[in-house]
Formats: C-alpha cells, structure tokens, sequence
C-alpha cells in the first residue's frame, strides 16, 4: 500500500506541474483571472500580473507584480500588500481548483503564512485610480518538488473593512542529484483499432454489413488506419489492435454472409471485399515492427468479468486473441504475441474505461 500510496501522491503532483506550467505565464493566468473576476466588483481590486522565477529553486528569490485599484468611492491611504504561501504541496488538481476559487475546505485547505516583507503603498490612492505593486519571498519555504500556493493579500489599516485577494500557483524544483530527481513518466500515443464484434456462430458469417462501409475509401476504419499510418513513426504510436476485428476483416476478403438466423437461414451472400483485402495489407505493412499489443477478444471488459469471477473467460479471451492476431499480423506482435520482436513484453497499460468505449 506504501508503494501505491508514494505512486499516486507522485501522479497528483506531476499533473499539478502540468497544470500550472501554464497559469503564471499566461496574461492574467487562469487561477489569477478567477480571483480577478471575483474582485472586480468588491470596492478593493488586486491582480497578479507577474512573477518571476515560474520555476524556484534552492536559494531563489520569487518576485510577484501585479495591480491595486480602489473603487471604495474615497480615497484610501496606507495600503499594504502581503505575499502568502504554503509549505504544503498541492496534492491533486482538484486541490489547486479549490484554491483558485477560495473555496477549499477540510483537507483541501493549505495552511498559508505570510511570506517576506508587505509591500507598502507609498501614497493614497484616489477612488478609481490604480497603483502597481511589487511583493518578494525567498524559495526557503519548499523542501521537495511539487506546486505550491501562491496568494497576495492587499488591506488597509481600518479595521480590515477593504480586504482583496489573488491568487496563483508556484512550481518548485529542488534540483541535487539524478537520484534525487522525479522519474519521468513513459507517455506513448496508443492508436486504438477497434469495432463492434460482428462474427455470430454461423462461419463465413457478419452481424451486418456495417464493417464493409468503415474499411472502404473514407470509412472510419479506413480514415484511422491511414492517419495512423502517416505519422506512427514520427509520433512513435502505440498501436491497440482487437483480434476479432481483424478476423471479421478477414471474413471479408473471401466470399461471406452478412444477418441470418440462429439456424444460419436466412443469411444474405456477399462477394469478398477488395477494400477488406487492402486495409489488412496496409495494416500488416504499418504495424510490422512497430510497438503494439492486443485487446482480449472482442475488447471483452477484463474489470467486469473478474468482478463476476469470471478469470478462466479472462484467460480463454486473450488466448483466443493471441492466436487469431498471430495468425493474421504475424510480424507485427512477434512470436509470442507480445507486441515486441524480441519476445520481450511490452510496457503498455490499457485503461479500464477503454474496455467499455462505444467504437462505432
């Protein structure tokens, strides 16, 4: 569970630097506007309209700008703007949401404490006038990797009667040795072919006719595989691949039935398809060589049927999988239907809700 636990906090918090990779440097950041637009309407408006460095390390000096207007409807004077931060790290997105609107509570909330020296603004502001501000702290506060709050806090000497906030986030990278540093994560493009099972248990026989039209000229099938092909390299695409798809193609290229009964009357006959014949082509061509792994038979949902008890149609499924894909894509799974050449398994992951996404 310690394992778990250390890979989940690692994920929340790299997906919090992806966020917020964007938000100090965009022009009114997006946690920034939302503050922003929250005060627009108090008498006391601030907004961040800078910082720098995006990034902190050890020792470095973070310096945040931004604006102050007074729409009190009189004049303030000894306005004072105070830096805010956490030594607390963001932990999943929805935490960094909570604060942007100021509406974290419970174990959303992150302890925030003055950070540096106010900010005093030398003179009184007239009513509907605006003054720039400049707040600095130094990086001491973060220990580890992560995004850390960042808020300014502008009041003047009155009793607290005007109080503006605003708000953004910080990324801090501690540097030090390669052992020290974050792992990256391994990203791959994972290019799903994949379709509504056709094959019934009449042989030589389709659901419907459906699959013709997606592998032809302008199909859905046809487009995918063509894109797919146009920039596997390039991209370094992962190709997913369901073995009854590529048997039902194959039922294709040949002479075949399309609806019937049970009884396997009923059935209509059609002349094999020479747009079945060239899409298994190409993909043998496009995926020989390349990263790719197999889908269960028919995209069975693997999470359902282990909920059931399910495990030997678990086994039959992907069994059944290897063996049709390796007949048909031999150069593309490898011998042992691993999805590498070498034999070697291939670090691919295939997500639970895809097993359930309606490919039509």
């Amino acid at each position: 569970m310690q394992t778990v636990r250390s890979v989940v906090r690692a994920l929340g918090a790299l997906i919090a630097v992806l966020l917020a990779a964007f938000v100090p440097l965009a022009a009114g950041a997006p946690g920034v506007r939302a503050a922003e637009g929250k005060v627009q309407q108090q008498p006391l408006a601030i907004s961040i309209t800078g910082m720098t460095p995006t990034t902190a390390g050890p020792n470095s000096t973070i310096t945040v700008s931004g604006t102050l207007a007074n729409h009190t409807g009189s004049a303030l004077g000894g306005i004072a703007v105070q830096a805010m931060t956490s030594t607390e790290l963001f932990s999943y997105p929805q935490q960094m949401t909570d604060f942007t609107a100021a509406t974290a509570t419970g174990a959303s909330a992150l302890t925030l404490e003055s950070a540096g020296t106010a900010y005093q603004v030398p003179a009184t502001v007239p009513n509907g006038a605006t003054v720039t501000w400049t707040v600095s702290f130094s990086s001491a506060f973060y220990d580890q990797f992560g995004v850390f709050p960042v808020q300014v806090q502008a009041t003047v000497p009155n009793g607290g009667a005007y109080v503006a906030n605003a708000r953004t986030f910080l990324v801090y990278w501690p540097g030090g040795s390669a052992a020290t540093q974050p792992k990256g994560l391994q990203v791959a493009w994972v290019w799903p072919l994949i379709d509504v099972p056709q094959q019934g248990a009449c042989s030589q026989t389709l659901a419907t006719t459906r699959l013709a039209t997606s592998v032809g000229a302008g199909g859905r099938l046809s487009t995918l595989l063509d894109a797919g092909a146009a920039w596997a390299q390039t991209d370094d695409l992962t190709w997913a691949i369901d073995p009854a798809l590529l048997s039902d193609v194959t039922v294709m290229t040949h002479s075949y039935f399309t609806q019937g009964s049970s009884a396997c009357s009923g059935r209509f006959q059609k002349p094999a398809s020479p747009a079945a014949a060239k899409w298994l082509s190409q993909l043998r061509t496009t995926t020989a060589g390349q990263p790719a792994f197999i889908t269960p038979y028919a995209n069975v949902d693997v999470a359902a049927l282990s909920h059931s008890g399910l495990d030997a149609n678990i086994q039959s499924a992907y069994q059944l999988g290897e063996t049709v894909a390796g007949q048909i894509l031999p150069n593309t799974f490898g011998a042992k239907g691993t999805g590498t050449s070498g034999g070697a398994v291939l670090k691919a992951a295939w997500p639970a809700t895809a097993a359930s996404t309606p490919w039509c």
